[in-house]
């Protein structure tokens, strides 16, 4: 019953979210909705470290928030270090958790901080923010509120950063200045280098999902960066059975599955290696049939084609005269549709060939 009752209500649920006057009491409208024991928003304004703190709100005990602050939590803080470089949604239990961080997460509990947890970040502008619920329910029922109302989330997390913004800047938003990362991508780019070798130079891990979010906001306004990764696996799929492809391979960071996953997409991982960065890097197979075509378009909710195949003119060899390997002479039949003369080009005729020829 309750889920019925929050997703019937889901867009009185949006408004009070709107019209709340403050994020703090956003983030309170949004726990007691879906009965979350904390909420927080990071959002990351400048980049003077790996992370930084300019502007975060938080459900968490002000006890906790005190101990945290003074202990500098923020520097080892897995989940905080993994949303401000992701680009999906992501459950905790997917983290990795380094040994530096497991006397942080002891004391995390020992204050009421839940296990369970899950992570949205949020990209827009060159800015990146990160939406947080944490919950102490057990593994079993956290994992069945995420699979329900993961979506939701998703929509009410951007409600709650485009308020943030508001709150600090109002009506007049700065266009935030580019990142240092972001300054030496494009130094290193200027001096000629490749993708591969800037990621090599800089220690980045090519695994990770990129977008275009320039050209999203360009030619698809209003499109989340993973709903449009999302697509590209469906066109991707439609174009292998176009071609007469029925598996396919991809390197992946442990964490992307769950892209594939929300997509529709089948993958069955293979193997994976260490020593390559951060994560291990997977391999992994995903079936190409129609009726996961089927399965991807019902889950993205898409009713056609996103892949058309280009009309390329096919030469098919109709009769061939030889005598030997080198006087081989084939003709070719063209579609009636291909010009038989391209703009500005001569053609010789018969006669001029055998001229030619001699």
């Amino acid at each position: 019953m309750g889920k019925l009752r929050i997703r019937s209500g889901f867009q009185n649920l949006v408004r009070e979210v709107q019209n709340a006057l403050k994020v703090d009491d956003a983030l309170r409208i949004l726990e007691a909705a879906y009965g979350i024991d904390f909420a927080t928003y990071h959002l990351a304004l400048t980049v003077a470290d790996v992370v930084d703190t300019p502007y975060v709100r938080t459900t968490y005990r002000d006890a906790w928030i005190a101990r945290y602050l003074l202990r500098g939590y923020v520097k080892v803080d897995p989940i905080v270090r993994e949303g401000l470089i992701r680009q999906m949604p992501f459950d905790w239990r997917e983290v990795e958790v380094p040994q530096a961080a497991h006397d942080f997460l002891l004391d995390a509990q020992e204050h009421g901080v839940g296990a369970n947890g899950y992570s949205i970040p949020i990209v827009e502008k060159k800015r990146r923010a990160l939406f947080s619920l944490n919950s102490r329910k057990s593994a079993g029922e956290w994992s069945k509120l995420v699979e329900t109302y993961s979506d939701e989330w998703l929509d009410l997390s951007f409600l709650i950063h485009r308020k943030a913004v508001f709150e600090l800047h109002g009506e007049h938003d700065p266009v935030p200045q580019l990142g240092r990362r972001e300054k030496e991508c494009l130094y290193w780019s200027a001096l000629g280098k490749t993708n591969d070798e800037i990621a090599e130079i800089l220690g980045l891990s090519m695994q990770r999902m990129c977008i275009d979010e320039d050209a999203i906001d360009r030619d698809f306004p209003g499109m989340r960066a993973d709903s449009a990764f999302c697509l590209l696996l469906l066109a991707l799929c439609e174009a292998a059975l176009a071609n007469g492809i029925n598996t396919m391979i991809s390197n992946y960071e442990p964490h992307m599955r769950r892209v594939y996953q929300k997509a529709g997409a089948e993958l069955d991982e293979l193997g994976r290696s260490d020593g390559y960065g951060r994560h291990p890097v997977c391999c992994g197979a995903f079936e190409v049939s129609h009726r996961v075509l089927g399965v991807m378009r019902a889950k993205l909710q898409v009713d056609g084609p996103l892949y058309h195949r280009p009309a390329f003119p096919s030469r098919v060899p109709l009769r061939r005269r030889c005598n030997s390997p080198d006087q081989m002479n084939w003709k070719f039949s063209w579609p009636n549709t291909f010009p038989k003369r391209l703009p500005g080009s001569q053609i010789p005729t018969g006669s001029q060939r055998r001229s030619a020829d001699r």
